[in-house]
């Protein structure tokens, strides 16, 4: 090793190991935002399920004769059919709307049905306390 390379080594390595913890980076971050959006869209659509069940369970016709289903069952029809065009692919082309215009409808018009029905649909606190979008 002549003069030289022995001053660049501490400049190489530097070079190396950045070059190395770019990559790695690159390549955790890509799985790692994966899982962050699969936990997240899962929460939501976990959440959209049981709010779609029960729009369905009081819409029932045994149901539907309840004074107060029957004064919200305009609501209740149109929750139903946010839910069933509720989008589920990242192609934001094919819909109008995209996810989260959807999601913060469904949320206020699910408020709307809690209110008339004196139920609560949607959970008290967030859905992910730590969802990374605060």
């Amino acid at each position: 090793m002549d003069w030289e390379e022995v001053t660049k080594l501490e400049e190489n390595e530097y070079k190396r190991g950045y070059d190395e913890g770019i990559l790695k980076g690159i390549e955790q971050g890509y799985e790692e935002a994966f899982l962050f959006g699969l936990e997240h869209a899962y929460n939501k659509y976990l959440l959209a399920g049981e709010i779609y069940g029960r729009v369905c369970f009081w819409l029932k016709e045994e149901n539907s004769q309840h004074p107060k289903i029957k004064k919200a069952h305009r609501h209740l029809e149109q929750l139903k059919s946010l839910l069933e065009s509720l989008p589920t692919n990242n192609e934001l082309e094919e819909t109008d709307a995209g996810f989260d215009s959807y999601w913060n409808k469904i949320t206020a018009k699910a408020k709307v049905v809690s209110s008339l029905l004196g139920t609560k649909i949607l959970p008290a606190e967030k859905i992910d306390a730590n969802d990374g979008f605060e």
